[in-house]
């Protein structure tokens, strides 16, 4: 199994809602993941799928696997073990 699938699995579904992993995944808070979500600034892509501002912001899970497979890749370089 690769981590999108196991996401998938976790969030039931190939997109999560970025309100849902701001703590746990990116350690911000929401209000500060909504900001960045619009600045276009997040560590993966981040998109909207209605054009009101009251569409919630949601994240691939393969993005978000990339991201976190990516981070552990670079923790894994810089140990030096």
């Amino acid at each position: 199994m690769n981590t999108a699938m196991l996401l998938a699995a976790r969030f039931n579904g190939p997109t999560v809602p970025l309100e849902s992993i701001s703590e746990e995944f990116l350690g911000i808070e929401r209000k500060k993941a909504l900001e960045l979500a619009r600045l276009g600034t997040l560590p993966f892509p981040a998109t909207r799928l209605g054009r009101t501002q009251n569409a919630p912001w949601l994240v691939h899970v393969d993005d978000l696997g990339k991201a976190l497979d990516d981070a552990f890749k670079e923790a894994r370089a810089a140990c030096t073990l």
